[in-house]
């Protein structure tokens, strides 16, 4: 049973990784309607006691989640599936314990940001191991390079699809991509959550790949290398293109001398290149070799072979046939920095028109390059691609030559590997907590690097009874849209600014968000005071008295304590039938027997404990 469901696996030690615990019971979110998409996920993930809500009728279903706080689920869910009991304690740093255990078991192999929110696909690289594979079986058929924005060289392509194969991530959209840079949200960890301690929970999905690679199909030759006429000291390259049997293919080169016939395996030597890859080029060519013949042995993994056709190499001093001479070479950048594709041609007749392509790793779209503010040279001997990011990684590119004749010639392919360098937005500095009174000015500061400049700032204002206001611009506040809030002019209420909370929500050029922590505002109390009693009160034998202690300041309530000093003794007084309100701001005094002289006080407590006490006032009876 406890490998069938984790349902109610962790009220206390699960949920204070996602927010702090607070007693569950029915689900009473106002910010959880029930049209979202997420509500039944919540509501089983809340009632379960597997997460809490941030306030008894606030979850915040937006706000995102850190590595920390991922890995501390990872953890626990992980040591209740396999022993059904969660022992793992906090360490030092907090996370550490969890860090550790993860790494032991198998669920993480390097470190992340602990404290940076975690990004969608990071979230599912540790949670695709946080239950064994046997509780993770495929139950959709999700093909390789099918899910739109994640191919399957993306470096954290090997969790996801297998959650995706699984049923417990559909995608953010329609389309079913899944966004894994962007930050995880709390909704979305609770569907996840949720789809992973009960398989009933889980989605059917089916995502195909519209061009799949043949896999079945018998090795062949697709393209044979071309015949080539060069010019004496010119290079000349073959090609070959093969198809089918099962990758990857192991290529051997001959050549036949026209001299004497011969067939030799070729080797890489100074004078030829690339005698195992599907391109050779034979460097420098001599009118020795005019008429040598060419061609390529291509065997698949299985031991299937195909031969390709005879290329002649033609060595003539009046040959006039376009050729491209230097070749693209595959290119790798960082992130956002730009890519230069070059090629260089003779022969044909001059003037030369130049017409680049790409072709797009993700959907194999062969598409014409056009100059652009991501695009320049296309239509020269170089191209340069403009900040390259990572969906670009493994597009591919190749130029189409014309000469002025018309005659053409295409290039080689060349692919464009792009490294994921983007630092995604961060906070590094964060608003700190006050503590003011009276009409104290204050500034509240954030401090962010990473994302795609320029930041936009919006302060807010959550008060202690959850009433949330945007922050404007007026006498009261100011820089309410920068990095930098400044309240002043403001009286503090303590009956409705203590414990209020002031965060920023920053917004790059690309519409990333992130939100700051929370800086709480305590308001600082009068100090606890009383005001004084009357020196002397003068009465008539038996009419009634009633003495006020006013209290002031301090933190509310206040207790209260009456005393009566008789005899140089002090006696606590307690209502009976001559004192009553002993344990109010009022003493309400029966004369009929008391003695002449006596003194009274009262001893006033706040509910910090600190106290004052009255001066003595004296009872002085005709």
């Amino acid at each position: 049973m406890k490998k069938r469901i984790l349902g109610i696996f962790l009220s206390a030690v699960m949920v204070a990784a996602a927010v702090p615990a607070i007693a569950m019971g029915a689900m009473n979110f106002t910010d959880v309607k029930t049209t979202a998409w997420y509500y039944n996920d919540v509501k089983t993930a809340y009632e379960s006691g597997i997460i809490a809500g941030k306030s008894d009728t606030k979850f915040d279903p937006d706000a995102n989640l850190t590595y920390a706080e991922a890995v501390k689920l990872a953890a626990c869910m992980h040591q209740k599936y396999m022993t059904g009991n969660v022992t793992l304690q906090a360490g030092n740093p907090w996370y550490q314990s969890f860090v550790d255990y993860c790494k032991t078991n198998g669920i993480i192999s390097k470190d992340y940001d602990w404290n940076q929110n975690a990004t969608r696909g990071g979230y599912m690289e540790i949670f695709a191991n946080a239950l064994p594979d046997y509780a993770l079986k495929e139950i959709n058929t999700i093909d390789e390079d099918s899910i739109p924005d994640v191919s399957m060289k993306f470096h954290q392509a090997e969790g996801i699809y297998k959650l995706y194969r699984a049923g417990i991530v559909v995608g953010v959209d329609d389309d079913h991509n899944c966004s894994p840079s962007s930050f995880i949200k709390r909704s979305e960890v609770s569907a996840i959550i949720t789809r992973m301690m009960d398989a009933s929970k889980r989605v059917d999905l089916t995502l195909k790949n519209d061009n799949p690679k043949p896999k079945d199909e018998d090795l062949k030759i697709a393209t044979d290398p071309k015949d080539i006429t060069v010019k004496p000291g010119d290079d000349a390259k073959f090609t070959v293109k093969a198809e089918g049997g099962e990758t990857p293919y192991e290529y051997e080169w001959h050549l036949i001398s026209k001299s004497d016939g011969k067939d030799s395996v070729l080797k890489d030597s100074s004078s030829i290149i690339g005698s195992d890859t599907a391109s050779l080029t034979s460097k420098n060519c001599k009118k020795t070799e005019d008429g040598d013949k060419y061609y390529c042995i291509v065997t698949d993994d299985n031991g299937n072979s195909a031969r390709s056709n005879k290329a002649v190499l033609s060595v003539s001093e009046d040959s006039k046939e376009l050729t491209i001479k230097t070749q693209p070479k595959d290119t790798t950048v960082d992130s956002g920095d730009d890519a230069v594709f070059s090629i260089k041609v003779s022969g044909g007749e001059a003037p030369y028109k130049y017409e680049w392509h790409r072709i797009v790793y993700a959907s194999g779209n062969d598409e014409v390059l056009s100059d652009s503010s991501l695009v320049k040279g296309s239509d020269t001997n170089t191209v340069t691609v403009k900040n390259c990011m990572v969906y670009n990684d493994g597009d591919k590119f190749y130029c189409i030559v014309k000469d002025d004749n018309g005659d053409k010639e295409k290039s080689d392919k060349a692919e464009l590997s792009v490294v994921d360098t983007f630092e995604y937005l961060n906070i590094t500095s964060q608003p700190k907590s006050v503590t003011v009174s009276g009409t104290d000015t204050v500034t509240f500061s954030v401090k962010v690097s990473g994302g795609t400049p320029p930041y936009k700032y919006q302060w807010y204002k959550l008060y202690p009874d959850d009433t949330l206001i945007t922050i404007p611009n007026n006498s009261y506040y100011s820089g309410a849209t920068s990095d930098t809030l400044t309240v002043k002019n403001l009286t503090w209420d303590k009956s409705t600014d203590d414990g209020a909370k002031f965060y920023c929500v920053i917004t790059d050029s690309d519409s990333d968000k992130i939100t700051s922590k929370d800086a709480v505002v305590t308001v600082k109390s009068d100090p606890l005071s009383v005001g004084s009693l009357p020196a002397n009160i003068y009465i008539n034998q038996g009419d009634p008295v009633a003495i006020l202690a006013s209290a002031t300041g301090g933190q509310k309530p206040y207790t209260y304590q009456w005393y009566c000093i008789y005899k140089g003794n002090t006696l606590t007084i307690s209502d009976n039938w001559a004192y009553s309100g002993s344990n109010t701001d009022t003493l309400q005094i029966n004369t009929g027997t008391l003695a002449d002289g006596l003194k009274y006080y009262c001893k006033v407590t706040d509910a910090n404990y600190d106290y004052v006490t009255t001066n003595n006032v004296v009872l002085n009876i005709s």
